[in-house]
């Protein structure tokens, strides 16, 4: 009977044994399952970023595209205002031209007058010297 008992209680420990296998088994499966969703959910969070990356990417280009063309129409506007800048030195180069042409033109004239002055109108529409 004492072998019996002793197999009954080799038994019953080997029921207790298994039914802890079982039990962190169990444990075992359940952490496994968290650890999935949490693989999962990691993996849409990187997906999610790695969509981020590329729409910023994106964005970084068509930044990079609009300064340069903004540079390209800067670089035309400074053209046009020296273009600007340099037709209006020679307007005014032109204007102190015909400034001092009018000048002359009136000293010219005044000469002119002077020398008309000099003539008399005859009756008979000749001019003669003035005598004095």
């Amino acid at each position: 009977m004492k072998a019996t008992k002793e197999i009954g209680g080799m038994i019953h420990q080997i029921q207790q044994d298994t039914q802890g296998a079982v039990s962190a088994m169990g444990n075992g499966t359940e952490k496994v399952e968290s650890g999935v969703q949490l693989v999962d959910k990691t993996g849409t969070a990187l997906a999610g970023i790695a969509d981020a990356v590329m729409q910023t990417a994106d964005m970084i280009r068509q930044i990079a595209v609009a300064t340069e063309e903004q540079s390209t129409a800067t670089q035309q506007i400074a053209g046009d205002l020296e273009s600007i800048a340099r037709t209006s030195k020679e307007t005014a180069t032109g204007v102190n031209e015909s400034a001092k042409a009018s000048h002359d033109l009136s000293l010219l004239a005044a000469e002119l007058q002077g020398l008309v002055s000099s003539f008399r109108v005859s009756p008979g529409g000749l001019r003669t010297p003035v005598t004095t």
